[in-house]
């Protein structure tokens, strides 16, 4: 459990992957069917990074063409781009095809089958909020999907960082519908 903004993660005890589990035992929540949590993941590496942005989804998302079905997640998809050129798209409001036809990429999705809950609000989240180094730094976006569970049971949301033995410093911001599962976090690994 994280208790602190900022956690000295030792690279021996986590391996090449950091797993976050979210708690979903949101009984105050009742009414609530579906969560939706996004992650804006800032890591800072030793080496020279050649992508600079990554967009991974998790299972669960709709889009207009896929029929009421649920698409196939997506994981660590380059975007093309710099992340000046990424925070551009973001310069307006917009639905998830508006914003994947800029992106020149299928990332942004509808919770809801009945294209609610778009991926795409807020769409200020999804910009970089921090000074960026494009020959060290990797920005990862997150989409994830999940049922609430309106029980006392606890059931876990899952997400994985990757902890590269190059990965020098972790920022973590959490937007999520349900507002106990938001916030901000640093990693640093020793």
């Amino acid at each position: 459990m994280i208790n602190a903004p900022c956690v000295l993660v030792d690279r021996q005890t986590f391996g090449t992957n950091l797993h976050f589990f979210l708690f979903d035992r949101l009984i105050k929540n009742k009414g609530l069917q579906t969560g939706t949590v996004y992650v804006r993941s800032y890591r800072t590496f030793s080496n020279i990074q050649y992508v600079n942005v990554k967009m991974s989804r998790g299972d669960g998302w709709y889009d207009s063409v896929s029929g009421g079905n649920p698409i196939a997640g997506m994981y660590d998809e380059p975007f093309g781009g710099t992340i000046d050129a990424w925070n551009d798209v973001y310069a307006t409001s917009g639905t998830p095809e508006d914003f994947n036809a800029k992106l020149n990429a299928s990332f942004h999705a509808y919770g809801e089958s009945n294209k609610t809950m778009p991926s795409t609000v807020p769409a200020a989240f999804w910009k970089s909020n921090q000074p960026f180094d494009q020959t060290h730094d990797v920005m990862t976006y997150y989409l994830i999907h999940f049922g609430v569970n309106p029980t006392a049971s606890v059931s876990l949301i899952r997400f994985n960082v990757g902890l590269q033995r190059e990965v020098q410093h972790i920022k973590l911001s959490i937007y999520s519908n349900v507002e106990t599962l938001s916030g901000d976090y640093e990693f640093v690994p020793n």
